[in-house]
């Protein structure tokens, strides 16, 4: 069961966006900022986020809870958070785009790695915060589409072959 790919048809990614878009009005009116240091508006990392989630219900079969203005809980209660980055699954290098966790992550949360774009999403497996949270993790990432952006704060960065397999986390729909 480890990893799944799955592929969002149209009315998923619409669903998605309608979910992002929620999010992204809630963080405007509350007048947050990013907290991973990301220099953009922000719609395109909520829409992400839905997409990864929307994946992940539809890769294992768990109900997606379409959460909106619950910026500290999981994602998938009671204690799963999922991680999406956008990847190009026919991009090389797809196994070098790791789990990020931020240091003021729940180190008691599950986190799930969930790799793709534009509908196309590779679910690479879990871990623990605590796993993730682990010294030799800690990097400094930089932004690669405008060096003159102002640094971004530390995180955790886990490899993808030592998350744990999937099949250990949900089973019949249902998170063990």
């Amino acid at each position: 069961m480890n990893p799944i790919k799955v592929t969002l048809n149209s009315t998923q990614l619409a669903l998605a966006k309608v979910i992002g878009d929620r999010r992204m009005a809630g963080a405007v009116a509350r007048g947050y900022k990013n907290k991973a240091g990301l220099v953009s508006e922000g719609w395109g990392e909520h829409y992400l986020g839905a997409e990864g989630e929307l994946a992940f219900s539809v890769g294992t079969g768990v109900p997606w809870p379409m959460t909106v203005d619950t910026f500290s809980e999981p994602d998938f209660p009671p204690d799963v958070d999922i991680k999406t980055r956008g990847w190009s699954l026919t991009r090389r290098g797809v196994d070098l785009c790791q789990l990020l966790v931020r240091p003021e992550s729940n180190p008691e949360y599950r986190y799930v790695h969930v790799v793709g774009t534009e509908g196309d999403y590779l679910i690479r497996g879990w871990a623990w915060g605590s796993e993730v949270m682990r010294r030799e993790y800690l990097c400094n990432p930089k932004s690669k589409k405008d060096p003159k952006a102002p640094p971004r704060p530390p995180m955790f960065a886990m490899p993808n072959h030592l998350l744990r397999p999937l099949d250990e986390l949900v089973r019949d729909g249902r998170i063990l």
